[in-house]
């Protein structure tokens, strides 16, 4: 809130006749030192409610400044291979530094503590949540025999008592619940895996798949990418393809097209 009022980014008035304010909400964050254990910072951030405004009505455009993941995993490949020195510069309070030339109401906001997990705590907290402490662990996040789809639902007596016990309320079958521990698994077996930088060469890699008609309700086909640069894994997705295809050579026809331009960097691909 100091910084909030030391940079004047708001005025309070009256609601001006014909205006809509907008309301707002605190976004609290845990910052871990991951070279001192007992440092740990608490962080807030006042966000406006930006989309009770409407398109054309209350604004025309957007536009946010911001970096792509993808961009800082290329630069910290490139710092790693070649042993150099990055230095990082913290902006504090960035959003505040900019103009509007627009009046924007927005309703004064409202104190209260939230503590949020993220990171490596969040996953535990998770696995424990959802009763998987125990489970055997497994390295795939999904296998092939997972055939899901949103007509399995909880159709006999039987599978809606076993629903009930379910701590997971967005499942819909036993099927979908079965999925959902499969990942939990994935996720406790792989909660100290992380990308490693630095590599002997400088070459651009990329892996492109799709599989055929996998979604069950719309006959989609999923299409999965991933770029390396130094031999580590910069840019990567896993999407439903816009449109349905006819064959396999069509799925992956167009698993090659929309990924032609993910990444433009000299080199190889294959």
């Amino acid at each position: 809130m100091q910084s909030l009022h030391k940079n004047k980014t708001w005025e309070v008035v009256p609601l001006a006749v014909g205006k809509t304010a907008i309301g707002c909400k605190w976004v609290y964050k845990r910052k871990e030192d991951p070279n001192q254990y007992d440092s740990i910072r608490y962080k807030a951030r006042l966000v406006a409610k930006g989309f009770a405004h409407k398109e054309r009505v209350d604004y025309n455009e957007i536009f946010s400044l911001m970096v792509k993941h993808t961009s800082i995993r290329v630069l910290l490949s490139l710092v790693a291979q070649g042993d150099l020195e990055l230095e990082q510069l913290d902006m504090k309070t960035t959003f505040l530094h900019g103009d509007l030339d627009e009046e924007i109401y927005m309703y004064q906001p409202e104190g209260y503590k939230v503590e949020s997990k993220e990171s490596k705590g969040y996953i535990e907290w998770v696995i424990e949540r959802f009763g998987m402490k125990r489970a055997k662990s497994v390295m795939t996040p999904l296998t092939p025999h997972f055939k899901l789809s949103s007509k399995q639902s909880r159709t006999t007596a039987e599978d809606k008592t076993y629903m009930i016990c379910v701590p997971y309320a967005s499942v819909v079958a036993k099927e979908h619940w079965k999925a959902v521990k499969w990942v939990l698994r994935y996720l406790k077996g792989t909660i100290d895996t992380c990308l490693c930088f630095g590599g002997d060469t400088c070459q651009l890699n990329g892996f492109v798949d799709s599989d055929y008609a996998g979604d069950l309700d719309r006959r989609r086909s999923t299409t999965g990418y991933v770029f390396k640069i130094y031999g580590a894994p910069v840019s990567w997705r896993s999407m439903l393809q816009a449109t349905v295809t006819l064959s396999t050579t069509e799925a992956e026809y167009m698993t090659n097209k929309r990924n032609e331009g993910s990444i433009v960097v000299e080199g190889s691909s294959r």
